[in-house]
């Protein structure tokens, strides 16, 4: 895994002791009332070799806690170093935070130097920058007397809170510098921390020259005296080849000794090496239990505020290494982790920018973001990540979210050489810069801008120029007004109408008509899902309804077609709404003329000697679908054929229609019975009319057979109409199992829902009694009034109407099925004759 910045120990000035030997410091510290001051002289000892013993880190650590309890601030500030960073026993983030407190409480400069590390870095507390900085600038006074007088862990605060810009800049360099030249002759005394510390500042060259040989070296000497978060450096550093060379069993060796002593990153590391293999041979037992455990630790840390935990957390998640990994959950590991760091990358801390940068070239818990993936890989850069250079040198070289310059990549190849990234020493004195670059900034425009790595190219806010593909990469975050499609920002309103015009295309397609009523009701429906996103993009613009009634009309839905155009008279133009009601008055026109035709169609079916034959399809008045389905000859049109062709086969189905038409108009004018009813019309006398009219041939069964009890029923009733609406439902339903018998299919399904809801209705009303069943209780009088059914037949055979008499309503309103039917003309003329 990673190197991570924070490896914070604790060096101690040199101070008056009350006792010169370890038995009496030990002694002294054990007593009753035993002294501070020599529980404190204990742990230093016991921290150190000397003549006679090795180092005991797990007595200092002791010591330093019964030193802290009776009150010496030094001692506090010392447990907080040993327990934070696992020396002497496991990693307690939880004791190192309250060492620390108790520190500064006791008046220790370096107590509230350590409670903002704390507050910054999420350790052992909450993270908290704002308070962070008010102990840091608690702190600086007191620090700097401290690294005067040679306290190593002073002047490391010094050089870290430089380094993060809460102190002067010019601190940045002499604190580290002032701090290695204390800790060196602490490690040579074996001291864990000093080691450590001394190693990390030699790998990051903070306050000395780079150099990776000796960091490394150090960093095993204080992993060896039982520094867990030195060992994970170590451990860091064999697998990425940073001064030594590369040894994967060896960097596994270290990370389980980190990870033994409770550092999250080592664990971390022991789970993905033996899990993906890093030169070491794959363990999934071993690995499971090293993920688990390295969830446990990044999680509490994560809970913190510690946004490197909860990036290292999600990741763990995202590859599936933890069992109960969820999608959401790893989304808000990542949101919490790019919100953390965002704010420590913000305080100069490296591998916090470089996270930034890796989320948003990945989208993790951020937008994809090239721009600013760049721009955090730069702040890391400058914050002293070598690494974070060597990768800005690459892409300067490649054009990789950047211009080809090789004179930036040599410079940033050279800084990180001297951050100590070996491979960029190299690559720095084989790049040949033939001139100075001038690099003036473009001027930019309609939302675009240069960045620092392009500084000549305009890319919109969100994109990196890429000099190897000569174009910018990258979402693009857009300008009010304007919308991303691909990698670009096109005009909100232009791309609207393009999107509406390229709809509408695909819908007309769809919308010619064809025989096949399977194939035409399937793109019907195509179209008007089609339609219905161009009226969405476009609602005030008329062809879009069009459309849409066009393709409703199609799957023989004409009302829903009536009703579209109607929901556009709200939203069209002033312009074009008398046009849309010409579209909705031919649309009137035209579901009285479908309903005039379905009638005319059953009307010629009905004539005698119709039958499905091969001599019926020869002289059949108008096109049958199963004559053509079974290679009969027609004399009207099959599909495909032109009207206006003088050697079609005969007259089209609409001259045979219109002629029907006519028979029937003649007939009615003659005063006889209409040769069709619709299976809810005459209210009160449905039922029996309904049944009478239905179709024959072929379906001759449905009255016969299929619905035979159903009728016998409805013929049976005195009076009452449920059985005959359910003779009639039965009927309907019976010619639409059969492909319709000349009926279409929209016709019998409305025939189907109106008579079963009539049924339903009069059983459960109690208004209608079937004599079969219940014999009618005796009634009162009702009052005068004379029923209409004569004269409400009368206006349907076209003998006038019913002025002067009050009628009464039939079952149901007919118009609510057929509102462009005679029978809804001569029911609308009743009710205005029931007005006069």
């Amino acid at each position: 895994m990673l190197i991570f910045f924070a490896l914070l120990l604790a060096a101690s000035p040199t101070s008056k002791r009350v006792c010169r030997t370890l038995e009496k410091c030990a002694a002294q510290c054990s007593a009753p009332k035993g002294s501070a001051e020599a529980c404190f002289a204990e742990g230093q000892l016991q921290r150190v070799k000397s003549a006679k013993r090795a180092p005991d880190a797990a007595a200092a650590r002791a010591a330093y806690a019964a030193g802290c309890e009776k009150g010496h601030a030094r001692a506090c500030v010392e447990h907080y170093e040993l327990n934070r960073h696992g020396w002497g026993g496991m990693i307690d983030l939880d004791a190192a935070a309250r060492s620390a407190q108790r520190a500064c409480e006791l008046g220790s400069a370096a107590g509230c130097a350590a409670i903002a590390e704390t507050k910054l870095n999420a350790v052992g507390t909450a993270h908290d920058p704002v308070g962070g900085r008010i102990f840091a600038a608690q702190a600086r006074a007191g620090l700097e007397k401290d690294c005067k007088s040679g306290d190593a862990l002073s002047c490391w605060f010094v050089g870290i809170f430089g380094q993060m810009r809460l102190y002067p800049e010019a601190l940045e360099t002499s604190g580290f510098a002032a701090a290695a030249k204390a800790l060196a002759p602490r490690c040579e005394n074996d001291d864990a921390w000093a080691c450590s510390l001394l190693g990390l500042q030699y790998e990051l060259g903070w306050g000395v020259g780079v150099d990776l040989t000796k960091g490394v070296a150090l960093s095993r000497r204080s992993c060896d005296l039982g520094d867990g978060a030195a060992c994970n450096v170590v451990a860091n550093d064999y697998a990425n080849e940073r001064g030594v060379a590369k040894d994967g069993p060896l960097a596994l060796r270290y990370a389980k000794l980190g990870c033994d002593a409770g550092s999250q990153w080592a664990c971390n590391s022991v789970c993905w090496w033996l899990t993906r293999s890093n030169g070491v041979e794959k363990d999934e037992a071993a690995a499971r239990l090293a993920c688990e455990k390295a969830e446990r630790l990044l999680s509490a840390a994560c809970e913190l505020g510690q946004g490197s935990s909860c990036w290292a957390q999600a990741h763990l998640n995202k590859e599936r290494f933890i069992a109960d990994a969820k999608v959401e959950r790893v989304q808000s590991l990542f949101a919490v982790a790019a919100e953390e760091t965002r704010v420590t990358c913000g305080l100069r801390q490296s591998w916090s920018c470089q996270l930034l940068a890796w989320m948003h070239w990945n989208g993790d818990g951020v937008p994809v973001d090239w721009e600013l993936a760049v721009d955090f890989e730069r702040r890391a850069c400058e914050a002293g990540l070598g690494a974070a250079c060597a990768t800005i040198a690459g892409r300067f070289e490649a054009g990789d979210a950047a211009e080809v310059s090789p004179a930036r990549a040599k410079a940033f190849h050279l800084k990180a050489c001297a951050l100590g990234t070996t491979a960029s020493c190299g690559r720095a004195q084989a790049l040949e810069v033939k001139a100075d670059e001038t690099v003036v900034p473009v001027r930019c425009e309609g939302g675009q801008r240069a960045s620092w790595s392009a500084p000549q190219r305009c890319c919109h806010p969100g994109q990196a120029w890429s000099g190897k593909d000569g174009r910018c990469r990258g979402t693009p975050r857009c300008a009010a007004g304007f919308v991303v499609r691909g990698e670009t920002c096109i005009d909100a309103v232009k791309l609207r109408d393009e999107d509406f015009a390229a709809k509408l295309e695909q819908a007309n397609k769809l919308l010619p008509w064809v025989e096949d009523e399977n194939v035409r009701k399937q793109q019907g429906a195509q179209a008007e899902a089609i339609a219905l996103e161009a009226v969405k993009l476009k609602p005030s613009d008329l062809r879009g309804y069009q459309a849409l009634a066009s393709a409703l009309t199609l799957q023989d839905r004409r009302y829903a077609a009536l009703e579209a155009y109607q929901a556009g008279l709200k939203e069209v133009a002033p312009e074009d709404v008398p046009k849309l009601q010409e579209n909705i008055a031919q649309q009137r026109e035209h579901i009285a003329f479908m309903e005039e035709t379905e009638r005319a169609i059953l009307a010629a079916k009905n004539s005698p000697g119709y039958t499905r034959s091969p001599e019926y399809c020869g002289v059949a008045k108008i096109y049958d679908p199963w004559c053509a389905a079974n290679g009969y000859a027609m004399p009207s049109l099959l599909p495909g054929e032109d009207p206006s062709d003088p050697k079609r086969r005969g007259p089209s189905m609409g001259d045979v229609v219109a002629a029907a038409l006519r028979e029937q108009r003649e007939q009615q004018q003659r005063g006889g019975a209409p040769s069709f009813e619709m299976p809810s019309a005459g209210g009160q006398t449905l039922g029996t009319g309904a049944i009478s009219a239905t179709p024959v041939g072929n379906c001759q069964p449905c009255e016969t057979v299929d619905c035979g009890a159903q009728i016998a029923a409805c013929k049976a009733t005195t009076h009452g109409q449920r059985a005959c609406y359910e003779a009639a439902a039965c009927v309907c339903e019976c010619h639409r199992r059969n492909g319709g018998c000349g009926t279409s299919i929209s016709f019998l399904e409305r025939c189907i829902a109106n008579n079963r809801a009539n049924a339903a209705r009069l059983v459960g009303s109690g208004t209608a009694v079937d004599t079969r069943q219940v014999t009618p209780p005796p009634a009162a009088p009702p009052a005068p009034q004379r029923d209409c059914a004569a004269a409400y037949k009368n206006c349907m055979a076209g003998s006038g109407g019913c002025a002067g008499q009050a009628c009464a309503a039939p079952a149901e309103d007919p118009c609510v099925l057929n509102p462009g039917g005679p029978v809804c003309r001569c029911w609308r003329q009743r009710e205005a004759c029931e007005r006069q």
